[in-house]
């Protein structure tokens, strides 16, 4: 979860929701992806594939 990274990334805090949705009710959001809707936000808003992925890796982020 990227926490604390919402400051001047409003995209990471939708991010943040749709991973927290998961985290806290698996079986309300088990057919959500985190990190390919995390790389479909990142896209959107800078029109480049794969950063939500890059960040992942990076960082060592756990999408749960």
């Amino acid at each position: 979860m990227l926490i604390g990274w919402v400051g001047y990334y409003p995209e990471g805090f939708v991010i943040d929701v749709i991973a927290y949705a998961k985290a806290l009710h698996p079986d309300k959001f088990a057919n959500i992806d985190v990190e390919k809707e995390g790389n479909e936000i990142f896209k959107f808003v800078y029109g480049v594939d794969g950063i939500y992925s890059k960040i992942k890796k990076d960082y060592n982020i756990s999408d749960v």
